[in-house]
């Protein structure tokens, strides 16, 4: 009754209603730029002014690992201390809750929080990666006017603030380029020594001022305690300028030394602290961040429907301009793989309507597209799958799984041509959620991108699974049965060419029978072609142990090594040794993302923001005069500031971002003092890496940074004496954004400050207030709240000279010069101190003159040999950067894993255990077009690459088992001895649906490859499967067929 319902028709109007609404859906489906990938990870953040990064990292880094260490479910702790300030990223278990994990955390940071100098800010958890410069707003505006900024700011959060409040897709608004007023006090440093007073006497009396007093507290009639409030005194600048700092005595009595005698006391705007300028505009900038998981563009429009008639309540002569709107670059993005998308879609059809000369089939195909893609919305919000840039890219690649699909369907309409359709169409949609969950055991950093990439193939297999089984089925039924009733009448006027079939037929089992006897040759030639890893056995291997004797006598021997291994790994190397060599050079991990230019600046500890912005508002003057830049946006933060630099889509794979990075590196040297770190990344960067001297970094590890530092300086010593190698560099950066910066040291000498009567806390507090700004509180004034801010008149202008050589009063009975007491010098340090699991980390790096491969065996043995001798707690190994990412051979065990899986699969199909494991080997055969398409082209290999793999393994899997199914069914009718007959017409009957099938997939991949080699994930991935389904038609209908076949009596 169920079945007799569900008519060809009914269910065609039921796909067809359930499609609708889809596409109705599809505006709730979220829409991104980029990736929101969450990791496992937490970030602490915090900031301790006016600090050097060893100080952040005893004072405070420390402190909180400690805390940490102790909290379960902890993988690793990374930290990082800066000047200024410094964070900590905890990894957790994927079995972790990190709600709760975050609020225990919190419980940790209050509890030592107490324990933290003064100065340091409160630590701020954060969710997700610590990239928090590289977070940007969906949309920022400037406003210009001609009065003071800390006003334009007052007048923003007044209108703008209040008018955004409302909207839940915005997760905050950043107000920059101006910060509040705040009470200045510049004390004149000669005239408090000529009074002995010190800075820590001038402190505290302004402090004791404003500090409301509690003289006692009385007793009501009920026997309820009241405490007693003394109000500070007059707030007005005239009260605070009488604040009396000291009492003299006199021979006319006590001399009151007022604040106003020593100092100057004014309202002033405070120093920013923070830049954020695009385009070089400077104004004041309104910053608006989305919320993670929303709808980027509709939320962009909803802000600028607010803002829009917001803006004319701003007063007279301000000015509101749109500087930076994402929604602009996400519709590029999306327009492009949209286009994309339309590309594959014309070319399926029109390779469709070429094959089958059949309009009917054309309209069915393109129906069924689109009903895959509104079942596939609803799929979409099920399992919260955002789209963006790269998981549309997903879907113009499932266009050919899904037309692969609608073929099966086609070739089991036609008569005689029937297949166990949807056990067919099943292990299809199998075989490829096998081979993408392979992804998941990437490691986290890899998965950004590729993830989605996979959900949407997977959920796109499973919607045109029904579909295909369902709705194509049905309205191929009704479109094509007259067709059908057609082919059945005109049988047999066909005769004549089915005699000319068996005579072919029959020339093609005589032609495998031949092949047949050549079966073992055939398979060791393949095995050849394939290759052995015995090129990969190590030169040594390192032990006391007999086998390694015996290794190295056999194996290892200087003879061996030298005379006769060269030929055998030529020899039996084959393609995967060819493969491998191209991987040295061009091979490697690439981010995705747009092409960029980042410049980072670094001024010393000590120089302000205001200064660094001086100099990167002169590099925005030169960036702004140079053509073909889309935007350039600039943040500034202490001592340190990053300009991006962004391209429009086409020129991001031109040679134009290396060109102008290039121009940007030797406009860098126009501004001594001034440390730069210029590099690009994307697609336009993809490659440069592989053009230069091979560079090599070495991590060492250890509990103890200044002991650390000396074996880094051992292992330097160590390799300088290889001619080849060229720049050693101890303490180098661990990631690009650290630089290494020249820093001032004071030596003090204990014994001498001890004659003298002094100690360092001391004497460091009155040279700190020489040269820096405090902030020692705070005072309301004018219901406002301001800080209070104390400073030498002259501490812009503080020098070396002055440092060594003007007097200190630390009392009234002394007196002292820092130069008669220590010793000052420069020398270089590091910018940032990163620490793993509380073990510090010193980088060695070198360039080696000479290819990458000499190179890493080089310092593989360095290494081995520093081993023997370094000290207890300590380590050293090399940085798994591209060169080892290639060699990371734990991925290629997960090719063996998934072809386990899919003989799983290809057993419960056929029934059969024995056939299924032929196919299991057959299919790493078409891997063989993997290696010989990248060697040869010179590809350039990256983890798209590696997923090429993976599809490919699906795809061929499921075309051997479309033929060996057949051939099973057949052989069930027949007696054995026409076994090999049954291969024969499954052959005949087969190759056109494969062959149209492994086309299709090509043709879904021609966009990707019409865009070029710089293409990141996407031309690895496409030109991978190009050479691995070529191979797949030889392997399917030559080699298996041989595999199969039986040998006749």
């Amino acid at each position: 009754m169920f079945s007799s319902f569900f008519t060809p028709f009914r269910t065609i109007l039921f796909f067809v209603s359930l499609s609708v609404l889809g596409w109705v859906l599809f505006a709730k489906v979220q829409v991104d730029l980029d990736p929101s990938v969450e990791f496992q990870t937490l970030n602490i953040v915090y900031d301790f002014p006016d600090n050097s990064p060893k100080i952040v990292e005893q004072d405070i880094t420390s402190l909180l690992e400690g805390a940490f260490s102790r909290i379960t479910e902890l993988k690793k702790i990374e930290s990082a201390s800066s000047p200024n300030g410094g964070s900590i990223k905890l990894h957790f278990d994927q079995t972790a809750d990190l709600k709760f994990k975050e609020f225990e955390i919190a419980t940790v940071i209050r509890q030592v929080y107490p324990k933290l100098p003064n100065g340091a800010s409160f630590p701020i958890i954060i969710r997700g990666e610590e990239k928090v410069a590289e977070s940007r707003p969906i949309i920022s505006y400037t406003i210009n006017a001609p009065v003071p900024s800390y006003e334009i700011k007052l007048v923003v959060e007044k209108i703008f603030l209040n008018a955004l409040a409302p909207l839940r897709n915005i997760d905050r608004v950043e107000i920059s380029g101006t910060d509040n007023r705040q009470l200045s006090i510049l004390y004149d440093s000669k005239k408090i020594a000529a009074l002995h007073i010190n800075t820590h006497q001038l402190t505290k009396a302004i402090q004791n001022y404003f500090q409301p007093l509690f003289p006692g507290h009385s007793t009501t009639q009920n026997g309820d305690q009241l405490f007693i409030k003394s109000n500070i005194g007059n707030t007005s600048l005239a009260g605070i300028e009488n604040i009396i700092i000291q009492s003299i005595p006199g021979e006319l009595g006590l001399h009151l030394v007022r604040l106003k005698d020593i100092a100057e006391v004014r309202i002033d705007e405070k120093e920013p602290s923070f830049y954020f300028r695009v385009n070089g505009n400077n104004a004041v900038a309104v910053n608006i961040f989305g919320r993670v998981g929303e709808n980027q563009i509709s939320a962009t429009k909803r802000i600028k429907s607010i803002i829009q008639p917001t803006q004319l309540n701003l007063p007279k002569n301000f000015e509101l301009l749109i500087q930076y709107d994402a929604s602009i670059t996400l519709q590029e993005g999306l327009s492009k793989n949209l286009t994309r998308m339309g590309i594959t879609f014309v070319i399926l059809l029109t390779f469709i309507l070429a094959v089958y000369r059949n309009f009917s089939y054309v309209l069915a195909i393109a129906a069924s597209i689109l009903i895959s893609i509104g079942f596939l919305s609803f799929l979409l919000i099920a399992f919260h799958v955002n789209l963006h840039i790269y998981s549309l890219a997903g879907m113009s690649i499932s266009f050919g799984i899904i037309i692969i699909n609608i073929l099966f369907v086609i070739e089991n309409n036609k008569p005689f041509h029937k297949l166990p359709l949807f056990q067919i169409l099943s292990t299809f949609s199998l075989n490829l959620i096998f081979s993408l969950c392979m992804i998941l055991f990437f490691p986290a950093e890899e998965q950004i991108g590729l993830l989605d990439f996979a959900y949407i193939v997977v959920l796109n297999s499973i919607s045109s699974l029904f579909v295909a089984y369902f709705f194509t089925n049905n309205i191929l039924s009704l479109l094509t049965s007259s067709r059908h009733r057609t082919i059945m009448n005109s049988l047999s006027s066909k005769r004549k060419k089915a005699k000319l079939a068996v005579t072919r037929v029959n020339k093609t089992i005589s032609a495998f029978n031949l092949l047949s006897r050549w079966k073992l040759p055939i398979l060791i030639l393949l095995i050849f072609l394939f290759g052995l890893p015995i090129f990969l056995l190590p030169l040594k291997w390192e032990g006391d142990q007999w086998y390694h004797k015996l290794y190295n006598t056999t194996l290892g021997n200087t003879r061996y090594v030298k005379d006769i291994k060269p030929f055998t790994d030529k020899l039996t190397g084959g393609t995967f040794r060819l493969f491998l060599e191209n991987l040295s050079e061009h091979g490697g991990y690439r981010e995705f993302g747009e092409t960029k230019i980042y410049i980072i600046a670094n001024l010393t500890l000590g120089n302000t923001t205001t200064q660094l912005n001086q100099v990167l508002a002169s590099m925005e003057e030169y960036i702004s005069q140079l053509s073909g830049i889309k935007n350039f946006v600039t943040r500034i933060s202490g001592q340190k500031g990053i300009i991006t630099i962004s391209f429009p889509q086409d020129q991001m794979t031109t040679g134009l971002p290396s060109s102008i990075k290039s121009k940007l590196v030797a406009k860098s040297l126009d501004w001594d003092g001034v440390t730069w770190n210029i590099y690009g990344v994307g697609q336009g960067f993809s490659n440069a890496g592989n053009l230069d001297i091979p560079l090599f970094r070495v991590i060492m590890k250890g509990y103890n940074f200044d002991q650390l530092g000396i074996e880094a300086e051992k292992f330097a010593h160590q390799i300088q004496y290889n001619p080849r190698v060229r720049d050693i560099t101890v303490n180098s950066p661990l990631k690009e954004e650290d630089i290494a910066n020249d820093e001032y040291v004071l030596e003090l000498n204990i014994p001498k400050m001890a004659v003298i009567g002094t100690y360092k806390q001391e004497l460091l507090s009155e040279i700190s207030g020489l040269s820096n700004s405090h902030t020692i509180g705070s005072f309301e004034w004018n219901s406002k709240l301001y800080p209070i801010v104390l400073s030498e008149r002259n501490s812009t202008e503080f020098s070396k000279f002055r440092l060594l050589n003007q007097n200190l009063s630390l009392s009234a009975s002394r007196k002292i010069q820092v130069g008669q007491i220590s010793n000052f010098y420069l020398k270089k340090g590091a910018s940032v101190i990163r620490k793993e699991n509380r073990q510090y980390i010193n980088v060695v790096s070198f360039s080696y003159l000479g290819f990458r491969e000499f190179g890493a065996r080089f310092l593989d043995d360095e290494i081995a040999l520093f081993r023997k001798d370094i000290r207890l707690g300590f380590s050293l190994e090399q940085e798994n950067r591209h060169h080892d990412w290639n060699k990371n051979y734990s991925k290629y065990f997960l090719l063996l894993l998934l072809v386990a899986m899919l003989f799983l699969t290809s057993a419960i199909l056929l029934e059969n255990t024995k056939i299924a494991a032929i196919i299991s080997l057959t299919t790493p055969l078409s891997f063989i077009g993997v290696f010989e398409i990248f060697s040869i082209g010179e590809f350039f290999y990256d983890q798209g690459g590696f997923v090429a793999f993976l599809l490919l393994s699906a795809l061929a899997t499921t075309f051997s088992s479309i033929i060996s199914v057949d051939i099973l069914r057949h052989a069930k009718h027949h007696p054995p001895r026409l076994f090999n007959r049954a291969i024969i017409l499954t052959l005949n009957r087969r190759w056109r649906v494969i062959a149209l099938a492994t086309v299709s997939i090509l043709c879904s991949l021609a966009p990707f490859l019409q865009e070029g080699k710089t293409e990141v994930v996407w031309f690895p991935l496409s030109i991978g499967l190009v050479g691995g389904l070529i191979m797949s038609l030889l392997v399917n209908f030559l080699l298996l067929p041989i595999f199969l076949w039986k040998k006749t009596q």
